[in-house]
């Protein structure tokens, strides 16, 4: 209780944290998740947000069908609640790419139906803060599962190609030179202003959210 009197007291926006490695060459030291996570506390510093959770994922990968994700389920299952299991409220998630969080069609839709199970949440990442219940912003997150699946598909082809990359850069995704820099608004969070639009590779999961 005296975690949530703070949050009110401060204003800030108490939200989740996520970080997933997909191997750990460290001897599942956890370092890469670890730093992922330090990446989003200085993330929520600048969006006016305070992070009153975190969830990990070491190792696993988000590609692979039939991986248990134990850290990403607790999460969701946290979000449809609202609040964490020690009582605080959840209103949003940061992460440091949307890759961390799902690689595959049935992932994002079940990310995105917690995260919109209740009104007045929030999406974080480095570029800036997301409108979950927006379709700019639903089509965003299809973008960036767009690029996460072409991407293994283009290094085969790259490595086909005698390794030089003559294939044109993935446009949109998470963290390329598609993305605008996030403005920050008076009194508020910044936010995305990218436009974008879907392939028929990842459009059902952008309907199954939408419907």
């Amino acid at each position: 209780m005296h975690n949530l009197v703070a949050v009110q007291r401060t204003g800030l926006i108490p939200v989740a944290s996520y970080a997933r490695t997909s191997e750990d060459f460290r001897q599942r030291d956890g370092r890469g998740v670890r730093h992922q996570l330090r990446v989003n506390e200085r993330t929520v510093e600048q969006q006016e947000c305070r992070v009153v959770a975190a969830y990990a994922d070491n190792g696993l990968s988000a590609s692979r069908p039939g991986v248990t994700r134990p850290g990403f389920d607790r999460l969701l299952g946290d979000l449809v609640s609202g609040r964490t299991p020690d009582g605080q409220e959840i209103r949003g998630v940061v992460c440091v790419a949307d890759d961390r969080l799902y690689r595959r069609p049935e992932d994002l839709s079940r990310f995105y139906a917690s995260l919109t199970a209740r009104e007045g949440r929030v999406y974080l990442d480095p570029q800036g803060v997301r409108d979950p219940y927006s379709q700019e912003g639903l089509l965003q997150a299809v973008r960036s599962l767009e690029a996460a699946v072409c991407a293994p598909q283009r290094s085969a082809a790259v490595r086909l190609a005698g390794g030089q990359d003559r294939l044109a850069p993935l446009r949109g995704g998470v963290g390329t030179t598609g993305d605008q820099r996030p403005h920050r608004r008076q009194g508020g969070p910044s936010h995305r202003t990218r436009s974008a639009e879907p392939s028929d590779l990842c459009w059902p999961a952008a309907s199954s959210v939408l419907e």
